[in-house]
């Protein structure tokens, strides 16, 4: 009887290629997780905090998150509490421009809220 060394090769060389892959993915989201801990240098939170407080309209900001997508791209994601609603997309347009004008942030995304929301428990603490 003979034994197939080709069908035991494959195998072994398929379970070598898929643990290179599971690895490659978790190297990849650490790397995302471990970036996003991080503001960018020359960026000052609480300076882009304070021009999104003073906006017309705006009476609450929580779940402000500023972060590097590349070595050269910033990103930024924050919740505006707007008792009057959503002012437009000229608003938001012009948030974004001054946000990359005076901060260098290139990615801006906008959620605004009326107020009228209730946060789970794990989440009160992003009010303040």
């Amino acid at each position: 009887m003979m034994h197939d060394h080709k069908h035991g090769h494959h195998d072994h060389g398929q379970l070598n290629y898929n643990s290179a892959f599971i690895i490659g993915i978790s190297l990849n989201v650490g790397f995302v997780i471990v970036e996003a801990v991080f503001v960018p240098e020359g960026i000052e939170p609480q300076a882009v905090r304070t021009y999104l407080e003073e906006l017309p309209g705006v009476v609450g900001i929580h779940d402000l998150h500023i972060w590097a997508m590349s070595t050269t791209e910033t990103a930024l994601t924050a919740h505006l509490v707007m008792l009057t609603g959503n002012p437009g997309d000229a608003f938001l347009s012009r948030i974004a421009m001054e946000l990359h004008d005076k901060f260098g942030i290139e990615h801006t995304t906008i959620q605004v809220e009326t107020g009228n929301f209730l946060l789970p428990c794990d989440q009160k603490s992003c009010c303040d």
